[in-house]
Parts: structure tokens; C-alpha cells; sequence
């Protein structure tokens, strides 16, 4: 059989005049459709679908196109075309294109038409349209409201139309709607249309589909595309989202959409490992304010956790402003004493603190001077995916700390939907709300510690659900069964101490901006091992390149700058700092002198004896007249050097008269000191003269205002900037030296 068939091959086969069957499509509504024809002057033909025709026309049709059966009567022939099954009865079971709204709503039609006959029946000769009329009012006024909830109110038409269709073909499917069926899933859009609704709608911008409805028909209008209804282009979209969800979430929500909302997720094996295996460790910026205690304002604050796999248990934190080596050293040092065992392998985050070099790397001494404290510790590593949340476990645990968050007053929200009313524009009655709860109060470092950990040890006796993998168990119950029998924390601290390469300075080893100092480092300038602990940082272990113990350094203390208006402690303290600078300043002149004495001093008078400079017994050289420094004023400066550029004048006219060499050049014997001090200072480079100037303030030198206007112009530029740090010591340096040479002077 085909699909459609014309007017003239219906009238063919029902015997009927052409105008007879078009006047009985137009009044039953025949589905049609136009397809191209051969010849004729429109180039289109209307056709008639065969699934949407009568059911009669349909058998009629079948017997003209000779596909009828002897004796097979219609209802068998039409189930056979459409494919359908009969039941029992003969009833046609036309249900393969029905859906189950269809299928409900036809047997409800089939039950309401038996019902209508029935109650048609009792109605005595004469009464029969009456009865009709008074059943079709008590239906619609919901005396069988099953019946009406599910079909709806009809007229006296439509109910003998269903009957006749029943009586027809003895099948309830034939009360079906059908309406919409043979095209269900389909769209008569154009590919041109489809292409630039797929366009718009796969914006990496994400529009929302009402803008890309609005957008595709203001392009269609512009091409002279003849576009479909809104709802149409809406229905597409959602058929094409549906289809192909995963392109339509990685051109809207790019690669982390993908994998949060697509892609495949592996599950674990919990029982392959034991508790300590794996650890997993993250950083999560808790949604509440802390104090800062380094600036002495609220903060949201970063909470460092290291969470075991096995058994769900945090083990151990530390919280700070920012995720930095600091925290996560101190979280795994603290995590590793919970554990009482080292882990075997650490799953960390992909972030830069946790991949910094002072836990990944092992570079040579001459590289960089770095080991990696989890290969110290005897950890593998591994990091976790970027922007793949789903795989680090710990990332769920935060999700449960949000219970706790959410209590607290200076709650801040865990996403911008979930922020409390006093964080919104306007809130005015619930910001005075919130600001007189408080009084001005906030949680402190301290309370937020004891918080979390409390929080911590009743997650611990927290059965888990079903879906976990502990599945109704004890997370402290797990950890406890598998925990190790403890570490010696003194080994722990030598194991988790940073190793660096230094080199040794005038003042010690410079480290973390702190310069820490020992006896043993004076007068070296070599490079040193290093090894600090980012916690405790009283000292710091010094090593020979070759690896032998060097010395414990300290950092350096800080004295008084002026110990006698301090106390009898800062007095004490200056005079060990002074005692310590000189014994050791002692290790260098007293073996000097010994050399200028015995070994310099005599090859010295030797030569100027072989130079007739030493007397004959050898005692003492010859002393040179010396000249005489006095201090000159400004104007007698100025006619010294008035004269000085007149002699010269002179004796340039001179060469020039009788060609001759020009005498020797007058030189001022008599200069002054400060002339003298001033110039120098002129040839120095701008950091030497800063440092030069610096010292002669300290010293109490009346500085000229030339020199002055100088240094607060070289304070503001960068080259000032960049070692200001630099100067700032250099400032401070000379003071305590000054101070210390006052005093020896005095004790003189």
C-alpha cells in the first residue's frame, strides 16, 4: 500500500463521483499533503494520507489495490495493515502508535459510549432522545467523575460519532486521538532553519532560549526564510538538546560542564585499600568570617584538610588567609600524628601551593638546593584532575561542613543564591539586626579551631548511609581499626624540614626574611646547607656542602636603639650583642697584628731602608713634612679659586706669546675638608652617595639642603624602591654601629 493516494484513485475505488469524495473530505477534514506531479501547471498534486482516512475508505482501498484477503473481514484486514494485534474478542489492539495517554483516554471514550447505550436502552419507546440528552447533562455535570476526569466534557455529536466508530469496527483503540501521532517526533523545519537555530543556541555565552526564538526569526525575516510558530523552533531545541546532550553542555558549559554533567564516572574498589593508604588533601575557603589576626579584620579563611579515603575521617588542618606551603605543611605534619603511621600515597589537588617544589621536587645542591617533603616522607603523589572535583572524595566532606556553617552568625553563604538577607542591598532592618546580635564580636582564630574539631569528632560517630561505601558504619570506628601505632615527632620534625642551599653573609644566613646568625658562620662567605622548618622557625640546622653538621643558628636578636631609656634586659642584652661583635672582630685583629708585627711591619723598614729613607740604626723613617689643613670660608674658597683660574689664564697667554711650555700649574695647598668631602660625594653613584649621606646624618653631620632636596628625591624613585628593604637595614645598621662606637669611645 502506498502513503498518500489522490482524489481520483479514492473515487476509483469507492465507486463515487471525484466531487462526491471531496465534499465528504472537506466535511470530515481529511488529513492531505501536496507532492510534487508530473505536468500541470502548479507543479503540485494534493494527496490524501491512507493511516488518517476512514476506516472505511482505508478497507475500500485495500481491496482496490488488491491487498484484501478472502474472507477477512475489515477489522481483520485494517489490523493487519496497521500492523496491530487482535485480541480475543476480534478487537483490534491499534495500540503500537499509541502512546499510554492515548491508549487510557480511548478505553475511557469506549466505556463512557457503553455506559451512554446502556442507559439509552432503559428509556422507554418515545422517551429514547430525552434519555440522550439527560444522560450527556448528568455526565457533564460529574456524576462519573473518573470518566469525566479523564475524557472531558462532549455534546450528544460527538458521543454518537464514537458510537458508530465502535459499532463499526468492535475496537475501543479506534476512539483514540490520533491527532499529531504520524508526525510525533518530527519537524517540518528546513535545514537552513535547523542550522541557525543550532548556531545561536550553541553560544558559549549560554542565551536563554527565548533569546535565541527572538534572534532566529529576526535572521530568517532578514533572509526571507518563511519561519514556524515559536513553540515549534522551542520544541526542536528541546529535541535536539535531548539527543545530543553532550554537545549542547560542551558548547554552553565547556569541558568542566562535560565532565560534571556527561561524562562516564569510574567507581572504586574501597576494600583494595587499608586506612592510611591514600590520603587526600584539599583546601576549602570556609562560608564564614574569622578575625584575621595579622590584620585584625573579618576574613574568609582556607581551610587545609587532609581526609583519609578508607574511612572518611579528617585527620588533620590548619586554617590561614590563603592556601600557601605553610598551612599544608602544617595540616600534613598534623594529619601524619592523627594517622600514627606515614601514608603510603598522598591524592592532593591540582592547585600551586600543593604542587610548589617544597613538596614535589629534588633538584641537586647546585640547582636549587630543594628536596620534596613527601618523597622525605616516603609519600607518592598524585594530583587530581583540573576542574575535577568528582574524584577527590574530600570535596564531599566540605559539602557536609556546610551543616555546621550555615549556624554560625557571620554566615556568609556557600553560592551567591544562599547568602543571608543582611549581605543583600536594602536589608537595612536585618543588617541592625545582625549588628546588634554581634555587638561588634566576630570568631576568632581560636573559636573557629574549636569549632571545626568539634565538628570533626561528631562526624566521626556519624553512621554513614546506605549509598556510602562505609554503608551504615562509623567513620571513627574504620579509622580506628586501621591506625598506626604513632611516630617519634622528633624524627617527624627533621623529616619535614625544608632543605635549601645559602650562601653565608656579613650578618648570616638571610631565610624567610630573617637573618639567623651562629660564631661558627663568622667570616665565611661559602655556600651552606640549610634546613628550616616553615612552623617552627627559633632555628635553623647548618651543613657543609659535604653534609657534616655546621652549627644551630639562631635569628638574630634586635636591640634596643637606645638602651639606656630602656630597661635593665635591653641593657643587658646590648652588652652581649657588643661582647659577641667584639671577640669575634678579636679572632680577626689579634692574629693580624701578630703578622703586621712580625712579618709585615720589618719587610716594610727594610725596603725603605734599602731606599735611604731609614737611619742607619733602622728605628724610625724619616718623617715628611705634611701639609696643613685648615678650615676656609665660603669666600675665601671662591677667591682661591678666582686666583687659581687667573694664573691660568696667565699662563696660557704666556705659551701662547713666546711658545714656550707654560709653567708648572698653581695647586692650592690649603683646601678645606668639607670642599673636599662634598666633592667625593659628587663622584660617588647614586646608591653609594645615598648610603654615604645616610651615614653622615646618623653621625650628626649638618647635611646642605642641596644634599637633602637629593635624598628625598632619590626616595621616590625605583631604583630606590626596588632595594628598600636594602636600605632600610643599611639605615639601621649604621645607627646600631654608631651606637656602639659612642659607647666605646665613652668607656675610653
Amino acid at each position: 500500500m502506498k502513503k498518500y493516494y489522490p482524489e481520483e484513485i479514492i473515487s476509483a475505488a469507492l465507486d463515487l463521483h471525484r466531487t462526491t469524495i471531496c465534499r465528504r473530505a472537506t466535511k470530515e477534514n481529511w488529513p492531505a499533503a501536496f507532492v510534487k506531479a508530473q505536468g500541470g501547471k502548479s507543479g503540485f498534486k494534493k494527496v490524501y494520507i491512507l493511516n488518517r482516512l476512514p476506516e472505511d475508505v482505508r478497507f475500500r482501498l485495500m481491496a482496490h489495490e488488491g491487498h484484501a484477503v478472502a474472507g477477512e473481514d475489515q477489522t481483520q484486514a485494517l489490523a493487519r495493515l496497521d500492523g496491530t494485534v487482535l485480541d480475543g474478542t476480534g478487537m483490534a489492539q491499534t495500540a503500537q502508535n499509541l502512546t499510554e495517554d492515548q491508549k487510557k483516554t480511548a478505553l475511557a471514550r469506549a466505556d463512557l459510549v457503553r455506559l451512554y447505550v446502556s442507559q439509552v436502552a432503559k428509556a422507554p419507546w418515545g422517551r429514547k432522545d430525552q434519555a440522550k440528552e439527560g444522560f450527556l447533562s448528568l455526565y457533564n455535570l460529574k456524576e462519573w467523575p473518573h470518566l469525566h476526569s479523564i475524557v472531558g466534557e462532549v455534546s450528544l455529536q460527538t458521543i454518537e460519532r464514537w458510537k458508530k466508530t465502535l459499532d463499526a469496527t468492535k475496537d475501543a483503540f479506534a476512539l483514540a486521538d490520533r491527532r499529531g501521532t504520524h508526525k510525533r517526533g518530527k519537524r517540518s523545519l528546513l535545514s537552513e532553519q535547523a542550522l541557525i537555530l543550532d548556531r545561536l543556541a550553541l553560544n558559549p555565552n549560554r542565551p536563554k532560549i527565548s533569546y535565541v526564538l527572538r534572534m532566529a526569526q529576526l535572521i530568517m525575516d532578514k533572509r526571507g526564510i518563511n519561519h514556524h510558530s515559536p513553540a515549534t523552533y522551542r520544541r526542536y531545541l528541546m529535541e535536539y538538546k535531548a539527543r545530543h546532550y553532550d554537545t549542547w553542555v560542551f558548547a554552553r558549559e565547556g569541558e568542566k560542564g562535560l565532565n560534571d554533567k556527561v561524562a562516564y564516572n569510574l567507581k572504586r574498589d574501597y576494600s583494595k585499600i587499608a586506612v592510611g593508604d591514600v590520603v587526600v588533601a584539599d583546601g576549602h575557603v570556609l562560608n564564614f568570617e574569622i578575625l584575621n589576626p595579622w590584620t585584625g579584620k573579618p576574613k574568609r579563611m582556607t581551610l587545609i584538610l587532609f581526609y583519609d579515603m578508607k574511612s572518611s575521617m579528617p585527620l588533620g588542618w590548619e586554617i590561614m588567609p590563603t592556601e600557601n606551603t605553610a598551612a599544608i605543611s602544617s595540616a600534613l605534619r598534623r594529619a601524619i600524628i592523627t594517622l600514627g603511621k606515614f601514608p603510603k600515597c598522598a591524592y592532593l589537588d591540582n592547585g600551586r601551593a600543593f604542587k610548589a617544589k617544597f613538596f614535589t621536587n629534588s633538584p641537586d645542591f647546585d640547582e636549587a638546593g630543594l628536596t620534596g617533603l613527601y618523597a622525605r616522607l616516603g609519600i607518592e603523589t598524585t594530583f587530581a584532575w583540573a576542574y575535577h572535583g568528582q574524584s577527590k572524595t574530600v570535596e564531599r566532606f566540605f559539602g557536609v561542613l556546610n551543616e555546621v556553617e550555615t549556624w554560625l552568625p557571620t554566615y556568609v553563604g556557600n553560592n551567591i543564591d544562599a547568602k543571608p538577607p543582611r549581605m543583600n542591598r536594602g536589608e537595612k532592618l536585618h543588617v541592625a539586626l545582625w549588628e546588634k546580635a554581634m555587638g561588634g564580636l566576630a570568631i576568632t582564630m581560636e573559636q573557629a579551631h574549636q569549632l571545626i574539631a568539634a565538628f570533626f569528632d561528631e562526624y566521626a560517630n556519624r553512621e554513614q548511609g546506605p549509598d556510602s561505601h562505609l554503608a551504615g558504619q562509623k567513620p571513627g570506628d574504620v579509622f580506628m581499626a586501621g591506625r598506626g601505632p604513632g611516630v617519634d615527632r622528633a624524627e617527624l620534625r627533621e623529616l619535614m624540614m625544608e632543605e635549601s642551599c645559602k650562601r653565608i653573609g656579613q650578618d648570616g644566613i638571610r631565610l624567610l626574611n630573617e637573618y639567623y646568625y651562629h660564631p661558627a658562620l663568622y667570616g665565611r662567605r661559602d655556600q651552606v646547607r640549610v634546613k628550616f622548618d616553615l612552623i617552627d622557625r627559633s632555628s635553623v640546622l647548618v651543613y657543609e656542602a659535604d653534609g657534616s653538621f655546621l652549627c644551630e643558628a639562631s635569628p638574630r636578636p634586635e636591640v634596643h636603639p637606645m638602651a639606656k631609656l630602656g630597661t635593665d634586659d635591653d641593657q643587658e642584652q646590648l652588652r652581649e650583642q657588643i661582647e659577641l661583635k667584639r671577640s669575634l672582630t678579636a679572632q680577626t685583629i689579634g692574629p693580624a697584628r701578630e703578622m703586621l708585627k712580625n712579618e709585615v711591619m720589618p719587610d716594610y723598614l727594610r725596603q725603605l731602608e734599602s731606599q735611604g729613607i731609614v737611619p742607619a740604626n733602622g728605628t724610625e723613617p724619616k718623617k715628611q713634612p705634611s701639609k696643613k689643613v685648615v678650615e676656609l670660608s665660603r669666600a675665601e674658597i671662591r677667591r682661591i679659586e678666582s686666583e687659581y683660574e687667573q694664573r691660568m689664564q696667565e699662563n696660557d697667554e704666556l705659551k701662547a706669546r713666546n711658545n714656550q711650555p707654560a709653567e708648572e700649574e698653581f695647586v692650592p695647598t690649603v683646601v678645606s675638608a668639607a670642599a673636599m668631602l662634598w666633592e667625593e660625594i659628587e663622584r660617588l653613584d647614586n646608591e653609594q652617595r645615598y648610603e654615604k649621606l645616610v651615614e653622615l646624618s646618623i653621625k650628626g653631620q649638618l647635611i646642605p639642603r642641596k644634599w637633602q632636596t637629593w635624598m628625598d628625591y632619590f626616595e621616590q624613585t625605583p631604583e630606590y624602591t626596588r632595594q628598600v628593604d636594602y636600605f632600610e637595614e643599611y639605615r639601621a645598621r649604621m645607627a646600631f654601629v654608631w651606637q656602639v662606637e659612642r659607647e666605646e669611645a665613652l668607656q675610653r
